[in-house]
């Protein structure tokens, strides 16, 4: 090395060093620089072979490093990750890649259904923030997809890449139980459930022993320390994911499930306050305090709002949380405890819908993909798949794409998903191709 690199390396040191003591966010962004540096090669070959998984990647790697609760906040930096992978997006997206349309004009439809109804709240009734941290970040969704990946050993790396991120994830949410106590740590909770589930599912996808027994014992490491209902109600997700893709449903079936589907979640939406009683057992049987009457309070306050305009609600010009009592103190606003919920509040049983209906197409195109595509593909496709079914069930109790953290992280895994299902149009046939044929049919005819 050279002493002109050495004096540069010696002043980056030092200035990381001196922003690292007054900001420790700064040893982050150190280490993410230098990271970037070493492996930038391997950098630009995820982003040219397995750009479908570059989205979750960052996406879970901003949760992994958000210590500090950024995401959690009320500051505008909670969407920094949302700009950063939007961003990435913009630069691997494929635009000639078609199959996904339903997916996109629902996600369409709801983006600037909650973004002009916040942004109009704000100015007209000082709402803070509205829709924004569930609505926002489906603009990833209207970018993609992105482009598909070049073979199967580079779709089996990224798989891979992200059970590690998903255990990690399993073993932080552990460590912060253990060390800080349930809740004290508001970014690494069991409301991420499904970042467990994706990793098991990429280990099993990229057929990985090593990584499978890793997932395993992460996830029970976490579910130990905290044995929240969510870690049970999102792995049985998955496993029906697994259990519905091999059973397998033709084109009828698909649109006959999706036909009872919609109505009858749409029905438990609005009754959830009834349904949550039936969680008790779960609670004395692990021990926990049953928080289920805190549950209801929060669901019939927003059901009694609701109940004023059913269909529309307030357009989303006003809040999606509510105002109750809790541990003793009046006056608090806390998010309805599910984004379906959630979203009827802000946009009454229309955005609900269209909500459901994302996850449902979702679904969809992946049943209609994965008999067409190499077995690699196919089971990262289920993989994808169950790990957002997991974070659409779990959401009905639990304020998921309430943070824009991990709202970003689902839809990064619904853009990969649609990015593996997606398919190319027919290469145009060139003006040069067209006179090359001209000629060769002029020459047969001399």
């Amino acid at each position: 090395m050279g002493t002109t690199s050495l004096v540069i390396l010696g002043a980056l040191a030092v200035l990381a060093g001196g922003l690292t003591a007054a900001q420790p966010w700064a040893a982050i962004v150190a280490l993410a620089v230098v990271g970037l540096a070493a492996y930038w090669s391997s950098v630009l070959r995820l982003c040219r072979e397995s750009a479908w998984a570059v989205p979750a990647i960052l996406a879970i790697l901003a949760i992994l490093v958000d210590y500090g609760g950024v995401t959690s906040s009320a500051s505008p930096a909670r969407y920094l990750a949302a700009a950063i992978v939007a961003g990435v997006v913009l630069l691997l997206r494929e635009p000639r890649l078609i199959g996904t349309r339903a997916i996109r004009v629902t996600a369409g439809l709801l983006f600037f259904y909650g973004v002009v109804g916040t942004l109009y709240g704000r100015f007209a009734y000082g709402t803070p923030d509205g829709a924004l941290p569930v609505a926002a970040p489906l603009l990833l969704i209207l970018l993609g997809p992105l482009r598909p990946p070049t073979g199967d050993d580079v779709t089996v790396r990224a798989l891979k890449l992200l059970s590690i991120l998903g255990s990690t994830y399993a073993v932080a949410a552990a460590l912060s139980n253990a060390t800080l106590g349930p809740g004290a740590a508001p970014v690494y909770n069991h409301e991420k459930a499904f970042l467990v589930v994706l990793a098991f599912g990429t280990a099993v996808a990229a057929r990985s022993a090593a990584l499978i027994v890793f997932s395993v014992l992460t996830a029970t490491l976490a579910f130990w320390q905290y044995p929240a209902a969510t870690y049970v109600v999102a792995g049985a997700a998955g496993l029906l994911t697994v259990l519905v893709v091999y059973l397998g449903m033709g084109r009828l079936a698909r649109l006959a499930a999706a036909a009872v589907i919609l109505p009858s979640t749409l029905l438990v939406v609005l009754h959830v306050d009834s349904l949550i009683t039936f969680t008790a057992p779960y609670f004395a049987a692990v021990g926990k305090t049953d928080n289920g009457s805190t549950r209801v309070a929060l669901y019939r306050l927003a059901l009694d709002q609701i109940e004023k305009s059913p269909w529309l609600s307030d357009l989303f010009t006003g809040n999606l949380t509510v105002i109750t009592k809790l541990a003793g103190r009046t006056g608090v606003v806390i998010p309805v405890h599910n984004d379906y919920l959630g979203a009827a509040l802000g946009g009454g049983i229309v955005a609900a819908g269209l909500f459901i209906g994302i996850f449902l197409f979702a679904n969809g195109l992946a049943l209609r993909t994965v008999a067409t595509v190499s077995p690699v593909r196919r089971r990262a496709i289920i993989a994808l798949l169950a790990s957002l079914n997991a974070a659409a069930v779990t959401a009905f109790a639990n304020p998921i794409f309430m943070n824009p953290g991990s709202s970003v992280a689902v839809y990064s895994l619904l853009l990969g998903l649609m990015s593996l299902c997606a398919r190319r149009t027919p290469e145009p046939r060139g003006s040069e191709d067209l006179r090359v044929e001209r000629l060769v049919e002029s020459v047969n005819h001399a």
